[in-house]
């Protein structure tokens, strides 16, 4: 599973009061053609998620919003050092180039968001935080919340859809996305990441017939990877990450996410 890539600075008075501290000790990015609001959305658990709203500076009506739903790493949607890789480069662009206003929202734990840390955080606290924000777009004024698009990045082009609830949309785009279950979609990553790794055929066909077993119990029984290798021995060469979850989340985000 790539992490980030495998996946406008003026604060205005009026609707989110600027600390002068923290402007002066963090970094942000810097646009020519955009200015950027920097809020919060809370979710069920209590986290407060720092939100990011562009539009475009010298616009004098309500535009159309792009709103971006995130990978499954914990790196920040914020990219303050430019571009570094291809989702910044599309996030920078876009916010700066395209004429539209954007929402991105900052996971649990990630960059100034507040509350559960991200290794701890599940997959129902960070849906809820997009949800959150995909409400809040009605209260500025400069956007036009009934001509939104809803662009998911890496992971969130799978949940992307959840994010509007009842609200209509202009349009669903996925980057570098899955659109299978969670199970499906890691036995295919699993036979792609054997593959690549030069194993042979009938290495990559014994592994596969383990790991269906292995994902059975983790996904769609509830365990963690541990658990199961405590279980079941002969897998532990297969196992490649922590025990108590993957990819830098605990196994209860992909128990949700499954779900």
């Amino acid at each position: 599973m790539p992490a980030r890539a495998t996946a406008m600075v003026c604060c205005f008075a009026s609707l989110v009061p600027c600390s002068s501290h923290a402007q002066q000790t963090r970094p942000r990015e810097h646009f020519q053609n955009a200015d950027v609001v920097y809020d919060w959305v809370t979710n069920s658990r209590k986290d407060k998620l720092r939100t990011f709203i562009s539009h475009p500076r010298n616009a004098r009506f309500k535009v159309p919003v792009l709103f971006f739903v995130g990978w499954l790493s914990c790196d920040s949607v914020e990219s303050p050092q430019g571009e570094t890789d291809g989702f910044s480069a599309l996030l920078l662009r876009l916010i700066d180039q395209s004429d539209y206003a954007t929402v991105r929202t900052e996971n649990p734990g990630v960059g100034e968001s507040q509350g559960t840390p991200c290794d701890k955080a599940d997959f129902q606290g960070e849906l809820e935080g997009y949800q959150a924000a995909f409400e809040s777009m009605s209260k500025y004024e400069f956007l036009d919340p009934d001509r939104a698009i809803v662009i998911g990045l890496s992971n969130g082009g799978g949940f992307a859809p959840l994010v509007a609830k009842r609200h209509a949309v202009r349009a669903f785009v996925a980057a570098g996305s899955w659109g299978r279950t969670w199970y499906q979609h890691m036995l295919e990553n699993e036979r792609v990441r054997l593959t690549t790794e030069g194993k042979s055929a009938a290495e990559v066909n014994d592994a596969m017939k383990a790991f269906a077993e292995f994902y059975d119990l983790y996904l769609i029984q509830g365990e963690t990877p541990g658990q199961i290798l405590s279980q079941h021995a002969q897998w532990r060469n297969l196992w490649y990450d922590a025990p108590g979850g993957q990819y830098g989340r605990p196994a209860a985000f992909y128990h949700n996410c499954r779900r």
